[in-house]
């Protein structure tokens, strides 16, 4: 005769709670008719799943929330070192987002007529010859005829 392994706690949990497929269920419930063992894990998974639907009498009418937000208001706010941390970090990113609006807003607008005239003024006091550029380029500032 051909003895199978008992069937392990976490399946017959995962069996209690109806997550096994059916073939699975068969088979489980063909081997508990045969396993002792099977049979005494099951029953030890449904004590302990009535016990933890069962109401304790003794905490039947106690609030714990109150008891909690007193015992909080008493140790004071502490300031976890996550919570520190997150805190540097938002003021990092504001800090690092109102110098880019500061540089942005602070940089005098660009002036194309002036840099092309700049840059045609330092090649002729150098010596080096350009080559030469299209009218649009030279002059940014002038309607373009066609």
């Amino acid at each position: 005769m051909i003895t199978t392994p008992p069937v392990s706690t976490q399946e017959l949990a995962l069996f209690l709670e109806g997550e096994v497929t059916l073939t699975r269920a068969s088979q489980i419930r063909d081997q508990l008719e045969t396993c002792a063992i099977s049979r005494q894990r099951l029953q030890d998974l449904q004590g302990i799943r009535t016990q933890l639907h069962e109401d304790d009498e003794l905490l039947v009418g106690v609030d714990l929330v109150p008891g909690l937000h007193d015992a909080l208001a008493r140790r004071g706010a502490t300031v976890t070192p996550l919570n520190r941390m997150l805190r540097f970090a938002a003021a990092g990113g504001v800090l690092l987002a109102a110098a880019s609006v500061l540089f942005l807003v602070g940089r005098p607008p660009p002036r194309a007529a002036e840099h092309v005239r700049t840059a045609r003024w330092a090649s002729r006091r150098s010596g080096v010859l350009t080559a030469a550029k299209p009218r649009r380029w030279a002059r940014p500032c002038a309607p373009v005829t066609r």
